[in-house]
């Protein structure tokens, strides 16, 4: 995604949410490795994933069986409304590619044991 341009959390987060749609492996965002508790906040003009901030350009990598058909589903204007609106009246840009191997990196966040029972 261009780096000039003005990007939300919102957009990374409706990206994820339709990518979510999907089986997959793992799902990463510049680095950082998105789960299903992956916070996806703006702090001001930063926009930070799993409270580490990240700067433009945003690369997200996936690794799923479908790549075709997520490719698809993410050029369908109507699958990304907002973003998509915003491309063409900001010069927002982004772009897929499909590639046979890559190694991603393991989450480094923290877990909530907000419902863990110790056992005696």
């Amino acid at each position: 995604i261009d780096p000039n341009s003005l990007f939300y959390a919102a957009d990374l987060r409706d990206l994820v949410n339709l990518l979510r749609t999907f089986p997959f492996e793992a799902l990463v965002i510049n680095g950082q490795r998105v789960v299903s508790k992956s916070p996806i906040t703006s702090a001001g003009s930063s926009i930070l994933v799993n409270n580490f901030n990240l700067t433009p350009p945003f690369k997200i990598e996936m690794v799923t069986e479908l790549p075709d058909l997520v490719i698809q589903k993410l050029t369908l204007e109507q699958e990304l409304p907002s973003l998509y609106s915003r491309v063409s009246t900001t010069g927002i840009q982004f772009k897929f590619k499909k590639q046979e191997d890559m190694t991603l990196p393991a989450y480094i966040g923290g877990y909530s044991t907000d419902y863990l029972t110790p056992i005696q």
